[in-house]
């Protein structure tokens, strides 16, 4: 689930920040994986978006995948431990992930799934899945951040769609769970930035915005 808190764009800032920052040479050397993992890209039926959203939509998921199947995203991702979701207690190690297993999750386990153009739930919230339906809600004009001519503005939706993505996922022998998810991540021994649902969605729009910046 996707809810504006605060600005979006100063958060993807705050990532390219941190991934110019030059890592140590043992943890970059252990960071990256000796080839990428195959990343199976979903198919996406879109419902209730105008021809101009589908089109933006549908280029939008092209380069989400691109990245997500990229050596660069993936050696960040492995590089974390990550959060599957926020424990009750702040003394609990459960729901922790490393790296290479959530990588190894996302790249198996997103099915193919519906776009929504719709309302998704509460007024702040941007997008919500349903991974039993395999639906993933999104406000109507959130779509439009897709065709943006600011990339800032086009990297939010290509954050939102990776994030949805990996609620998508369900643990193995379990379907129709949820093998991400991202409830009470606002408490203090968890955080944003700690949760793989949201990391994944960091790290792909400031990926983006990184290889578009270039492209200029």
């Amino acid at each position: 689930m996707t809810i504006v808190r605060g600005s979006r764009i100063a958060a993807l800032g705050a990532v390219l920040t941190l991934m110019a920052t030059p890592a140590p040479a043992a943890a970059a050397e252990a960071a990256v994986p000796d080839a990428a993992r195959p990343f199976r890209c979903p198919t996406a039926r879109l419902d209730g978006l105008t021809p101009a959203q589908a089109e933006a939509a549908g280029a939008a998921l092209k380069d989400v995948c691109a990245i997500l199947a990229s050596d660069a995203f993936q050696a960040r991702l492995r590089a974390g431990t990550w959060l599957t979701g926020c424990p009750v207690a702040p003394w609990s190690r459960a729901n922790r992930i490393g790296g290479g297993e959530g990588l190894a999750r996302l790249s198996e386990g997103v099915p193919d799934f519906t776009h929504q153009a719709e309302k998704a739930g509460w007024s702040s919230t941007i997008a919500m899945t349903d991974v039993a339906n395999r639906t993933m809600r999104i406000r109507p004009g959130w779509f439009d951040h897709a065709a943006s001519p600011d990339r800032a503005v086009r990297a939010l939706f290509l954050n939102t769609l990776a994030h949805e993505m990996t609620h998508l996922v369900s643990p193995p022998g379990r379907p129709g769970a949820y093998q991400f998810t991202d409830s009470r991540y606002w408490l203090p021994w968890c955080g944003r930035d700690r949760m793989f649902s949201y990391g994944v969605g960091d790290l792909v729009a400031a990926a983006w915005l990184e290889a578009s910046g270039r492209a200029d």
